[in-house]
């Protein structure tokens, strides 16, 4: 396209501007094709080519060329610029001496900035270059080290390849410091060289895609499909001719055709006629009658007249029933040619869509129908898609053809149409013709711009730029382009900030202000009208100005002069006072039921800050707030003071407690000494007023006992059921500790069992490993109760025991009624509640269970105590019988804990197996260890 040719030549003038010596006062103009190849040789990764021919070729060029030929030179060897015989494109930029436009150079500025940095850094490789050219140069008959240069010189000047020997002396200066031999310089001046070339490829890349960036480039939708070959989408039965509709008069008979004849007068009667192969019908009481290639009316006629002639004073009524079916040939591009059984009263139309339709390669204008080996009629299909017109659309005969030949010539219309698509051609031969067969431009098409891709004789694209009015004629293949409108806003002025309608608004030729801003009604409270601001950018330097205006002489005095007059793209910003004076404050903090910031309003006083506030909280101590007030000395640092007022007399009439605020003091509330939130206790169960009690701060359990009312005479002391939070939540930060470093150990013996490579072991520590996975997840599922066990009693005794514990907030005590079962949990085979028998001891319970099951281990079983005490037996850690079991109780037989091979961690295990069957005995939960 014309706009990238034109960016690729900007792009290429200000690549040769980067290097100084290449291009001085004058750059070549080059063809899209050469500008084309030149950016693909670039982006493949080839860098800048230049060719060393370009010296040769300016003896036909004026001294001041040549001289700037001859000043690439060393560019070309400091950029490592590759030298190719000269070609065509050589030649072409040779040729071209025509002065940068203002574009060209405005382009080049842009770029600059991003490629600066690829000339500078060629400094370094001259620099290296020189010092070869000067080791090389160097008399080494003064050099301290001469022996060795000359050595070193002469096996270089023999063979450049070879390597120097580990033995090889490096040269040594008249400075005392080391220096390289000749060829270590060249070889280390050639990587830097090949260094800086990659670098300055990079950045010169970079440069490129940000410029490209930046650069808009118009584009259309080009997703189009070919018009028209929707219509053949659906089912071919929903096409199906309708028969239930008036036979037109011109309707041809033939064999099949069904005539109804209604006899009326002196005869009343019915015949249904059916037309034979020969073509005949047969009328009772008259006789036959040949109607075969008759038409409909001609029929009609023809038996009303034999009905007349042959019988008296009858008359007749004919009408069509079922039409005949006719066999005819679909052909050509169509997606099922071949032979159709149609109704009689079919048209082409319905013979297409018997086929499935026209393919995409067939025509849809050109639908011939072919009777006897003739062409007798033609069918253009857009009339129907495009007009609705279907007089083209011919009835058929028995034996008649209907051909699709191949699609004919083409053109697209993409972007902003109404109807974007590929459309095939017929009489339409301009741009109009076909911008009116696609419903025409949208709104918002630029059809003034329009553009056609065209492929052209020579294998080429070519881009035709195209108006509305222009009768351009159109080719097959031909892409007619609509784009979109730029839709930039012009003649428009801006109204921003502290206005109660800012936005943009239409720019007419001499708008003064005040049609802006009518009247200070336009403006929100608290406007600043002593200063507005107006930005103002030239149209054509950009550069960006301002001119201030004043509110108040433009709308409360009414000052002509200041009413402004406005140009384009004008910006007026209008100021609130806050953001130009910014608002004074007050702060108060501490116990007050709002704490914060607050505007300050001369005269403010103490109370009127305490009451913006939302006035004091309750446990705020009002007879001593801390006031600090920060002072400016003399204009150079701040000092803050701190002094004590009383807001108890001030809040009781006492004016001089009622200190006057200024700007920025800051009221701190100190809250009452020993001030805590209520605490409570939860009390269920077994008391005579259960309920939640308000306690202070080391009231007793026996306190809150007597407070409500004592036990009642059903109280079972002995399972009562204390709990503490913060109890609750150690207990489950320690069991969720344990249950990560249970998943830890899974996972380490997850990993051990697949190094196992014999089978039996390995089965036996899958079934550990499925083990040891269920325990864990059971100990994921418990939760901490934050049970603390008390023993109580009596509520006078119980002020003098250990268990009369000082109270907690959230503390909750619950005393049950006598229980009347024994639970067995754990693993047994029948996890239940069992009445409770007197004298009676666990093994008798154990086996009313049914014993333990294959993984439970019954000889260090154990019970919890309705209390929440875990009794072992007298034989120590897992006894194996333990003598009494009183109500309430709680048997629970533990699993075989070495079956979950959890090494180490086996003592660990054991005590938070012990910790979940206490916790799962007093809460009562059954059927978690199954």
């Amino acid at each position: 396209m014309k706009i990238k040719s034109n960016i690729y030549a900007l792009f290429i003038a200000s690549v040769f501007c980067a290097f100084p010596g290449v291009v001085q006062a004058q750059t070549p103009q080059m063809s899209d094709q050469q500008i084309q190849a030149l950016k693909s040789q670039y982006l493949a990764g080839g860098g800048l080519k230049l060719s060393n021919d370009l010296k040769s070729s300016g003896s036909n060029k004026s001294d001041e060329m040549n001289k700037d030929l001859q000043a690439v030179q060393p560019q070309q060897k400091n950029l490592n610029i590759s030298t190719q015989p000269q070609s065509e494109f050589d030649r072409q930029l040779e040729k071209a001496n025509a002065p940068i436009s203002v574009v060209e150079q405005s382009m080049r500025e842009r770029l600059n900035a991003d490629l600066k940095v690829v000339s500078k850094k060629t400094n370094n490789v001259d620099s290296q270059e020189a010092r070869v050219q000067g080791e090389e140069g160097r008399d080494f008959a003064t050099d301290p080290n001469r022996k060795n240069a000359l050595d070193a010189n002469e096996k270089f000047s023999k063979n450049p390849k070879e390597k120097y020997s580990s033995n090889s002396k490096p040269l040594v200066g008249e400075s005392g410091l080391i220096s390289k031999t000749p060829f270590e310089l060249r070889r280390e001046t050639e990587r830097l060289r090949a260094s800086q070339a990659k670098e300055q490829d990079q950045e010169l890349r970079s440069a490129w895609e940000r410029f490209l960036e930046n650069s808009s480039v118009r584009e259309v939708d080009s997703d189009i499909s070919q018009y028209g070959y929707g219509l053949f989408s659906g089912a071919p039965s929903t096409f199906s001719p309708a028969v239930d509709i008036p036979v037109p008069p011109e309707y041809v008979l033939g064999p099949g055709d069904e005539l109804l004849v209604q006899l009326y007068g002196s005869r009343d009667d019915t015949l249904t006629l059916v037309v034979d192969r020969n073509g005949v019908v047969e009328l009772p009481k008259v006789g036959t009658l040949t109607v075969a290639g008759l038409s409909f009316a001609q029929v009609k006629a023809a038996i009303a007249e034999q009905i007349s002639n042959k019988s008296v004073g009858v008359s007749a009524s004919v009408t069509m029933g079922r039409l005949r079916s006719i066999r005819v040939f679909v052909l050509g591009d169509v997606e099922h040619p071949g032979s159709y059984l149609i109704s009689g009263f079919s048209t082409m139309s319905h013979a297409l869509f018997a086929a499935g339709g026209v393919s995409k390669s067939g025509s849809l204008r050109h639908i011939k129908l072919k009777r006897s080996g003739k062409t007798v009629n033609e069918l253009d299909l857009y009339d129907f898609l495009l007009k609705g017109d279907s007089r083209g659309d011919r009835r058929l005969m028995a034996g008649d053809v209907v051909f699709v030949p191949p699609l004919g010539r083409v053109v697209g219309v993409a972007g902003k149409a109404n109807r974007p698509a590929i459309y095939e051609l017929n009489e339409e031969k301009t741009v109009q013709d076909v911008l009116l067969m696609a419903g025409g431009a949208l709104s918002d098409a630029d059809v003034n711009h329009m553009q056609i891709d065209r492929l052209e004789a020579s294998g080429d694209r070519a881009l035709l730029d195209v108006a509305s009015q222009e009768r351009l004629n159109i080719k097959n293949g031909d892409i007619l382009m609509l784009f979109p409108i730029p839709a930039v806003r012009t003649n428009m002025v801006s109204l921003l900030g502290h206005a109660k309608r800012p936005g943009q608004y239409g720019w007419h030729k001499d708008m003064p202000l005040t049609e802006l801003i009518k009247s200070p009604d336009d403006l929100l409270p608290g406007a600043f009208l002593d200063y507005a601001l107006i930005q103002r950018t030239d149209p054509l330097t950009r550069a960006v100005s301002t001119v201030r205006v004043s509110l108040d002489n433009l709308l409360v005095k009414q000052d002509k002069q200041a009413d402004l007059m406005l140009k384009p793209d004008d910006q007026v910003y209008i100021f609130s006072k806050s953001s130009i004076d910014p608002l004074n404050v007050v702060l108060i903090s501490g116990t007050v039921v709002n704490p914060g910031q607050y505007p300050f309003a001369e005269p403010m006083k103490l109370l009127d800050l305490l009451f913006a506030a939302g006035g004091p909280s309750e446990d705020a101590y009002l007879k001593v707030a801390e006031l600090t007030r920060y002072d400016i000395v003399d204009g150079e640092r701040r000092v803050s003071s701190h002094f004590e007022v009383n807001l108890s007399e001030a809040m009781a009439g006492n004016a001089n407690a009622n200190v006057e605020l200024k700007p920025h003091d800051e009221l701190f509330i100190r809250t009452i000494a020993n001030w805590k939130p209520s605490a409570w206790i939860e009390l269920q169960g077994e008391v005579v007023h259960p309920g939640k009690y308000p306690v202070e701060e080391g009231e007793r359990l026996s306190s809150v006992l007597m407070r409500a009312g004592g036990y009642t005479k059903d109280a079972y002391l002995r399972a009562s059921f204390f709990t503490r939070e913060s109890v609750r939540l150690d207990e489950q930060a320690q069991l969720d500790e344990l249950a990560r470093k249970t998943e830890a150990e899974v996972t380490k013996m997850e990993a051990t069992g697949a190094t196992l490579r014999d089978d039996a072991l390995r089965a036996r520590q899958l079934a550990k490993l499925e083990n040891a996975k269920r325990i864990a997840e059971q100990l994921k599922s418990i939760k901490a109760t934050g049970r603390v066990v008390v023993e109580l009693d009596n509520v006078e005794k119980l002020k003098e025991s250990t268990f009369d514990i000082a109270i907690r907030d959230g503390d909750k005590l619950v005393i049950p009624m006598r229980p009347d079962v024994v639970q067995v949990l754990g693993e047994v085979y029948n996890q239940t509640a069992f009445v409770y028998r007197p004298n009676t001891d666990s093994s008798v319970y154990l086996k009313m269970a049914g014993g333990a099951t294959r993984t439970g281990d019954v000889e260090h079983f154990y019970v919890v105590r309705a209390n929440g005490l875990v009794d072992v037996g007298s034989k120590g850690w897992f006894s194996n019988s333990v003598a009494s079991v009183e109500p309430g109780d709680t048997i629970i037989v533990p699993q075989i804990i070495e079956q979950s091979n959890f090494l180490d961690a086996t003592l660990d295990w054991s005590r938070v197996m012990m910790q979940v069957g206490v916790s799962l005995a007093s809460m009562k939960t059954v059927g978690v260890f199954k």
